[in-house]
């Protein structure tokens, strides 16, 4: 990591003034793209909810608006689990 840091310090002034700069901070909500590798694009909202024992750790949710094709699309994984979940029925021959 320090290497990373190293070889954009040097070249970019504009790196290293904002590193110098510090002005990170934690998104704890907001709107974020995913695309998931079976089912595509998404358009999520986010809310980062801070665990009662360490402020610094959190727990994200992601949701999607109602009615929208990413709220369609995020259903898709929960369907393909509880398909995994019913009982297999094997055909015996006599």
């Amino acid at each position: 990591m320090i290497g990373l840091i190293g070889e954009l310090f040097t070249p970019s002034t504009d790196f290293s003034t904002r590193w110098a700069e510090h002005h990170v901070h934690r998104h704890s909500r907001g709107r974020k793209v995913v695309n998931h590798p079976a089912v595509g694009t998404m358009d999520l909202a986010y809310d980062g909810f801070a665990l009662p024992g360490d402020p610094h750790v959190s727990l994200p949710t992601y949701t999607a608006d109602p009615g929208t094709p990413s709220a369609d699309t995020l259903t898709l994984p929960a369907t393909w689990a509880d398909t995994r979940k019913q009982p297999t029925i094997w055909a015996t021959s006599t």
